[in-house]
């Protein structure tokens, strides 16, 4: 008989959510999940180090190294074929810094050129915006679905499909 293991965590403060540290609060990797009164859909967010300095609503990858400290990093989105998650910052982080990134739910991302409700979003090689596929089927590249309209790049509204969803970027 197999038995399963849950983590639940409980939060020093909600505004941990939004403000990165220097030195690390909690484990690496841990997921900590909620939903938002008079949200219909939980929003799901991990704990990383930043690889780099991120971009408030900028779109990255979760990478995992063996770097003692920075198991769970982020990095700019690069062509592979090899799955990776997908994440947005929605706050400025500092390289080297503590945080939460969001991995599923209703979030703001800048995208890359115009967008159309309920089409799916991409993460594109080198940049860290989300691109519009130009269709409502989810595709190997899908990392979210949109839920308004922009003429041209801008804040679009989307809701990260996450947890677990891994997705290729070309």
């Amino acid at each position: 008989m197999s038995k399963t293991v849950y983590q639940r965590l409980a939060l020093g403060n909600y505004l941990d959510l939004t403000v990165p540290t220097a030195t690390a609060e909690y484990t690496l990797g841990v997921e900590v999940e909620m939903l938002v009164s008079g949200e219909t859909a939980k929003k799901v967010y991990k704990y990383v180090k930043a690889g780099s300095a991120l971009t408030a609503k900028g779109a990255y990858v979760i990478a995992n190294t063996g770097t003692p400290g920075a198991e769970v990093t982020t990095a700019a989105p690069a062509t592979t074929a090899v799955p990776v998650q997908g994440c947005v910052a929605n706050v400025a982080f500092t390289s080297g810094y503590y945080g939460f990134v969001q991995i599923e739910g209703d979030t703001t991302v800048v995208s890359t050129g115009a967008t159309t409700k309920l089409n799916t979003a991409t993460l594109a090689n080198g940049v860290t915006t989300v691109t519009d596929e130009a269709g409502t089927t989810e595709t190997a590249l899908t990392v979210g679905i949109f839920k308004d309209t922009l003429g041209a790049t801008g804040d679009a509204t989307l809701y990260l499909l996450g947890n677990g969803k891994k997705v290729t970027i070309a």
